[in-house]
């Protein structure tokens, strides 16, 4: 990673996700809190942009080089 705020992520498609929550609490997890985010993304030349609206936080920009 080039610096300390940087981390590796793994994302795939959930279909149900009632059965991932279910299958998360069959594991041993317990949910802590609750965040609700709608997300809005779009393109601009090489970057994909990703505006976050996060109840009670704010909004968030996320740009990404591909």
């Amino acid at each position: 990673m080039n610096n300390e705020l940087a981390c590796r992520e793994h994302e795939t498609v959930v279909a149900d996700r009632a059965q991932r929550h279910e299958a998360l609490l069959s594991t041993g997890f317990t949910p802590t809190v609750r965040i609700i985010k709608t997300r809005r993304f779009g393109a601009w030349e090489a970057v994909t942009v990703c505006v976050d609206a996060v109840d009670g936080l704010g909004t968030f920009l996320e740009l990404r080089m591909y």
